[in-house]
Parts: structure tokens; sequence; C-alpha cells
């Protein structure tokens, strides 16, 4: 159960309490992100719909609480990657298991997403009109490619913040896919995006 210090580390609004979060996330679980709704969230909650409306409860906020409660989980997965002193391309393969890791957890929430995403993972967009990822998930690889160019493990990229967007989205987004739409067992799925990606990354 997440505690009540789990979901201020999230910066959750305060009728986003931990109880409602996983009440929500257990919902996502069973009827997926576009089967939440208040009166599901009541019942697995075992309080009113009254309460909820009350307190100034929706479904997007939820949504949004579980995003940032997942992207908290994810940057705390990868602080000890990004402060360890091993080869890079190690460390990087060791990112990508945390980041396979964090999605299993928070599986039918990320799908949910995936299929509408409302821009949790974007920036503001660019002079071109494109939607960045957002600097808090390509930051630490950007690093680590920095890293691995800089040790001689990984290839040295033009731009290594570009490269990062690429990595996680396609690592990210591609482990996402094949585990949910596909029911790739989880061992099969992270060995098969992480040879193509960390191959192709090698130096």
């Amino acid at each position: 159960m997440t505690s009540q210090r789990d979901a201020e580390h999230t910066d959750l609004p305060v009728v986003l309490d931990a109880v409602l979060l996983d009440s929500a996330a257990t919902v996502i679980g069973q009827h997926g992100a576009g089967g939440l709704t208040l009166a599901r969230l009541a019942d697995a909650a075992g309080v009113s719909r009254m309460t909820l409306h009350r307190r100034g409860v929706t479904v997007a906020g939820l949504i949004a609480g579980l995003s940032l409660r997942a992207a908290a989980e994810l940057k705390d997965a990868l602080f000890p990657v990004l402060t360890a002193t091993g080869p890079a391309a190690t460390r990087l393969e060791q990112a990508l298991n945390a980041v396979y890791q964090v999605a299993d957890r928070n599986l039918p929430l990320l799908a949910g997403l995936f299929a509408g995403d409302e821009g949790v993972f974007h920036a503001a967009p660019d002079d071109s009109g494109a939607l960045p990822t957002h600097e808090v998930f390509t930051a630490p690889f950007a690093k680590l490619l920095a890293d691995g160019a800089a040790d001689g493990t990984l290839r040295e990229q033009p731009d290594p913040t570009e490269a990062a967007a690429v990595l996680f989205n396609t690592a990210g987004w591609g482990y996402v896919q094949l585990r949910h739409a596909q029911r790739w067992p989880a061992a099969r799925a992270r060995a098969g995006v992480n040879a193509l990606v960390l191959d192709g990354l090698r130096a």
C-alpha cells in the first residue's frame, strides 16, 4: 500500500490521497484506463459518489495523479543507476530494465495513456510544433548516452537529448505495446526490445 508520504512526494492534490489512487489503480487494472469512472472508484474505495464530488475528485485528476506517481517511481528506480560508476552501456541496460519494471507495475494505466495520451509525457511544443518528451523522462538517458560516449561503451550521438527522447519512447512504449496489447511475457518483451535498442547504441 502506498503511504501518504509517497503521495506527498509526488506533489499530488490533497484530495487524491493514497487510498483513492490505489483504488483507482485497482479499477484500471480490472477495466482499463477507459473504464475508470467515479462510480467504480467509489465502490473500490468504499465511499459514496457524493463524497468524491465534495472532495472535487475527477477522472482526469486521478489519471494525472497516477501518472505523477508512476513518474516518481521511475525517478526513484533510475537514481541508483545514474549514481553508479560502472560502464555506461551496462548502466543503460539497467536503466531500461528499471523502466520495464515500473511499466509492469503500471501497465493498464500506461496502456490507456498510450491509446489516448493527454500530454502527461509531453513538454510544450517546439518551433516545429512537435511535442518533445518531458525532460524528466529523457534527462537520465541523455546522461547515460553522454557517459557512454565518454567511456567508449556507447556510440557518440550528435544530439544526446534527441537520441534520449527516441530511446525512451522506442523502448518504453514498445515494451508497453508488447506486454499489454500483444501479451508477451515480461522476459520475452525485455529481451526483444533490449536486443534491438542496445545493439544499435553500443560502440
